[in-house]
C-alpha cells in the first residue's frame, strides 16, 4: 500500500485504515471505529466494485470471494462472498411479457364475449 491512503507525521507508512478521532466529549470513551467504516455516505459504501461481464455469459447464479486483510493493532482478515445471478433474457424482460400475456388475455375474454352474444343473437 506505499503511496496509497493518508499518511499523519507520527505514522510510520501510509494508510487506509485508521481510527476516527472524536471532538464530542459525549463519545470520548466509545469504541473507536476505523474511518473505512464509517458512514461517509449514507448511499456509498467506502469500497465499490462494478464489474462488467461478457454479452455472451451464460445465466445463471455465480458467485465471488472477497478476502480484507489489515493492520491495525493486529493482522486481521473478513471474507465475504457474494453470490449474483445472471438472468436469461425472459428474466430480463419480465415486465414486457407480463404486459403482452395480460393484453392477449384482454384482448381473448373480448373477443370470446363478442362470439358468446353474437351466437346467442343468432
Amino acid at each position: 500500500m506505499s503511496g496509497n491512503g493518508l499518511k499523519h507525521e507520527n505514522w510510520l507508512n501510509n494508510t487506509m485504515f485508521f481510527d476516527l478521532q472524536y471532538d464530542s466529549p459525549e463519545l470520548k470513551n466509545s469504541t473507536p471505529i476505523i474511518s473505512t467504516e464509517s458512514i461517509m455516505n449514507e448511499n456509498k459504501a467506502p469500497f465499490q466494485f462494478k464489474l462488467k461481464t461478457n454479452n455472451n455469459i451464460s445465466p445463471g447464479n455465480y458467485s465471488l470471494n472477497f478476502t480484507f486483510t489489515y493492520s491495525g493493532s493486529e493482522w486481521k482478515a473478513s471474507q465475504l462472498i457474494v453470490s449474483f445471478t445472471i438472468r436469461n433474457i425472459f428474466q430480463r424482460n419480465e415486465n414486457l411479457i407480463s404486459w403482452i400475456a395480460f393484453i392477449a388475455a384482454s384482448v381473448s375474454i373480448v373477443a370470446a364475449i363478442y362470439a358468446i352474444v353474437d351466437f346467442y343473437k343468432k
